[in-house]
């Protein structure tokens, strides 16, 4: 079991990202966040019919209202779980316990609301209020993709500079000792499904193979 909670303090590169047909995803800020996993062991029962397998529940809560903004569940995963906030994104790290057993890593993105082309026009003002309310009703946007990662995790941090103009990375601490570093947009959710989805060149992002890519720092 393990949980995250949002840096309040920490520094934002952008606000919005590209996002299908020249559409821009603003980011949900929300310095109140928190990220929670609660393993459950599988249930053991006589006949084995009704038995069910060992889950991890992921929650990301708002800690001033109590309001739940997104929830998963991921069937045949055990623990441990490791997990980072950055941003509007949690990642974190679980093991599979199915015939193909494997460590994963897993992304979670919020995101406020879309805007259209006609939206961005130097004429018509953004209407984005300065300051985050938990109070507020509406409810995020949420993006979710899984990773198969090649080693266990033991531990998952995210890069920062002190003036926030460097590109973000996630460090990945390995089970063999070694860091690896993972830029962020190899674990965004919004990486298009080549099989689903149709090439977009407005969205400067790989597609989506369910592998995980890295690079090795030490």
């Amino acid at each position: 079991d393990a949980c995250a909670i949002v840096d309040a303090h920490e520094k934002i590169q952008v606000v919005g990202l590209p996002f299908k047909a020249d559409g821009v995803l603003l980011k949900y800020i929300n310095p109140n966040m928190m990220a929670c996993a609660v393993s459950h062991a599988a249930s053991e029962d006589d006949d084995n019919d009704d038995a069910l397998p060992p889950t991890i529940d992921v929650v990301v809560l708002d800690t001033v209202t109590g309001r739940s903004l997104y929830r998963h569940a991921h069937g045949q995963a055990a623990g441990p779980v490791h997990m980072v906030f950055s941003e509007n994104m949690l990642v974190y790290s679980y093991s599979r316990v199915d015939n193909a057993a494997r460590t994963e890593i897993s992304s979670i993105a919020l995101f406020e609301s879309s805007l259209g082309t006609y939206d961005l026009l130097p004429w018509k003002p953004l209407d984005r209020k300065s300051s985050f309310s938990s109070f507020d009703e509406q409810m995020p946007v949420v993006l979710q993709k899984s990773f198969t990662y090649p080693e266990g995790v033991r531990r998952l941090a995210v890069s920062q500079t002190m003036h926030g103009v460097s590109e973000k990375a996630f460090l990945v601490y390995t089970s063999s000792g070694r860091v690896a570093f993972m830029r962020r947009d190899f674990l965004d959710p919004r990486r298009p499904d080549p099989i689903s989805t149709k090439p977009d060149k407005s969205v400067p992002l790989k597609p989506y193979h369910g592998r995980s890519e890295e690079r090795r720092v030490g």
